[in-house]
């Protein structure tokens, strides 16, 4: 059985694991259309002369919106030369991936096992296997955005299918030679026990069931590992469900930093006045669970 054919086995189910948010934006979606955004952000290739024509004016506001220290790291120059090789925009996803790697580089956590919890066009994925460090990746998320990322690793040649192993049992984890272990939703319990060192969510458990949010704090303190969050202060989803960073069941845990996400204070866009502040606040910190 092969990798997409693997992972639609779970399609049926996963909408027990979805909040009103994934409910709006995965289910009847082409998801094997990789620019379909799937509500976990654009994948825009530049495939159109009006698309090439507004990325120069895009790429003007990217440069105004954040200080220059934020395209100057080794992470934003990966991005760079992969969204050159997929023909693909920089856009506001991409930038936040770069920002997020050199932190966890500078923390040095970047090697080992790491977990993203709700990666989205394979963006946490493909930046961690461009830092040539000795990383094994777990993606966990709904079977829809895995086959997207999936898609978009096979496209564009970023990892072998013998590297890549979609997690139906535990027995599947114990697998060699893998760089690359995708875990539907509904079997993430299996994640348990691996001593994952690392897990990072960015902007993924403000849209997704706090059932489900905290099914995943039991699953990162049974590994004793770190969490890199970076999420919506608050966010009131379709059906009226408020989802609280501070709510989130933190629990018995070292804070090695929590404070406001500076990057997230302005976005850009190409409606006047081009430049905007961001109305919400986006928290994001790096904890140790012991």
């Amino acid at each position: 059985m092969d990798i997409v054919e693997n992972l639609q086995k779970y399609l049926p189910s996963s909408e027990k694991y979805m909040s009103s948010y994934g409910k709006k934006h995965l289910l009847n979606q082409d998801f094997t259309n990789l620019q379909s955004t799937l509500g976990s952000g654009s994948f825009t290739e530049l495939d159109t002369a009006i698309k090439k024509f507004k990325y120069i004016f895009l790429k003007f506001l990217i440069k105004k919106t954040w200080e220059k220290e934020v395209f100057d790291s080794v992470f934003f120059k990966n991005y760079e030369n992969l969204c050159d090789k997929q023909n693909r925009m920089i856009d506001f996803p991409v930038i936040t991936h770069a920002f997020t790697l050199q932190i966890l580089d500078e923390k040095k956590l970047l090697n080992g096992k790491i977990c993203t919890i709700g990666d989205g066009k394979a963006n946490f994925i493909t930046g961690c296997l461009f830092s040539k460090n000795n990383i094994t990746l777990y993606s966990v998320n709904l079977p829809q955005a895995l086959i997207q990322d999936y898609l978009i690793i096979k496209k564009f040649n970023i990892l072998n299918d013998e590297n890549i192993k979609v997690v139906n049992s535990e027995e599947d984890l114990n697998s060699k030679n893998i760089k690359l272990f995708l875990i539907p939703a509904e079997k993430k319990s299996l994640l348990k026990n691996q001593n994952i060192n690392l897990f990072s969510n960015i902007v993924c458990f403000q849209e997704i069931p706090k059932t489900e949010t905290r099914e995943y704090f039991e699953i990162i303190k049974n590994n004793k590992g770190y969490l890199y969050c970076c999420n919506r202060e608050e966010k009131k989803l379709y059906d009226g469900e408020i989802i609280k960073y501070y709510d989130y069941p933190w629990g018995d845990c070292r804070k090695i930093f929590e404070e406001e996400c500076l990057l997230y204070r302005k976005y850009y866009s190409l409606r006047p006045p081009f430049i905007h502040k961001l109305k919400d606040k986006i928290i994001h910190s790096l904890t140790k669970f012991n």
